[in-house]
């Protein structure tokens, strides 16, 4: 009786000590930062692709710093990942490719966001030309009548620099500027809203 009292309060113990690690574990991966998208319409008819507007806001009391969209982020070839994901009405695939070279990590690509202060990182005045991201910029993404479900993710987990510069010959070559810039990084993962979008057949 006495073993299995011990036993029955360990376990209990172990419950309150994993719930709290997970807490934590919460909070570290949803930092002071508030991930907003919102659609132009709701319904569109099949050949449109959807407007999409995300903001990125500091809701904390203190400065922090990211780092923009950057090429091949949407793909995931490099930190930080800036994706969208879509459930849709009926599964397909599409086939994207790219090149291999990726343009190298620079300062104009962090963004430092005071308290309450919002951006878009799709509006990038030092790339005036970047491409929307692929996945919601296409036809073919929107190409059956149905509801369309979409979410956007940022991610910037990794630790390390050497995941976030691009096709980049040699670690020896990445200047202190960058490194004390990436020091102030607020590594983080979090994930928008979900807007629903009906897409009427034609």
């Amino acid at each position: 009786m006495i073993l299995k009292f011990i036993s029955t309060s360990l376990l209990l113990i172990f419950f309150v000590i994993l719930i709290g690690f997970t807490a934590k574990f919460r909070m570290h991966n949803n930092p002071d930062l508030r991930c907003k998208l919102v659609a132009e319409k709701s319904v569109i008819t099949m050949g449109e692709i959807p407007k999409l507007k995300l903001t990125i806001t500091n809701i904390g009391n203190a400065p922090l710093y990211l780092i923009n969209i950057l090429d091949g982020s949407a793909s995931k070839h490099r930190m930080p990942y800036y994706y969208f994901t879509i459930q849709k009405p009926q599964e397909d695939t599409l086939i994207f490719q790219r090149c291999r070279l990726l343009n190298p990590l620079k300062k104009e690509d962090f963004v430092c966001l005071n308290p309450q202060q919002s951006f878009n990182p799709y509006t990038l005045p030092h790339r005036p030309d970047w491409v929307y991201d692929y996945a919601i910029s296409q036809k073919e993404s929107f190409k059956n009548p149905g509801i369309y479900k979409i979410s956007f993710h940022y991610n910037t987990h990794s630790m390390e620099i050497n995941d976030y510069m691009g096709s980049q010959d040699n670690s020896d070559s990445i200047s202190a500027e960058l490194r004390t810039l990436f020091k102030q990084l607020k590594h983080c993962n979090i994930t928008s809203n979900t807007v629903e979008i009906k897409v009427l057949p034609l």
